[in-house]
């Protein structure tokens, strides 16, 4: 599988972040990959919100296994946060749950207590 067809797959990625005390969170967080750059929701002044915010980059981890191939790629660089709009959070919920589904949770709301980070690749390393 190459990069652009693992990036665009519904794959769960590892979102990694510096902390104030020098240490790395690591979590799964859904993403959608727009060709340029990766658009992650998160908790607004939730650890990851802040601690994106205050060391200005971040990491991104996406893997697969179909039988014997095993496909990864990281990203790492600078990453920005913005309010999350109603679009944005279908998108997202789009690429992994499907039109109908997406909308019903979006609907609902939500988006309205979260951030969209958006996390610009400078350095890829492929599998």
């Amino acid at each position: 599988m190459n990069r652009e067809q693992l990036l665009q797959a519904p794959l769960v990625a590892v979102f990694a972040v510096l902390r104030p005390d020098g240490r790395v969170h690591a979590s799964p967080l859904w993403y959608r990959w727009d060709g340029k750059a990766f658009h992650l929701s998160v908790e607004r002044d939730s650890p990851r919100h802040r601690w994106s915010v205050s060391s200005g980059r971040a990491t991104i981890c996406i893997e697969t296994v179909e039988g014997e191939e095993l496909s990864f790629v990281t990203a790492e660089g600078p990453v920005t946060a913005g309010p999350l709009s109603y679009e944005e959070r279908l998108r997202i919920w789009e690429h992994y749950r499907g039109a109908e589904h997406a909308r019903q949770v979006v609907d609902r709301g939500g988006h309205e207590s979260k951030v969209e980070l958006i996390l610009h690749p400078e350095v890829w390393i492929p599998a």
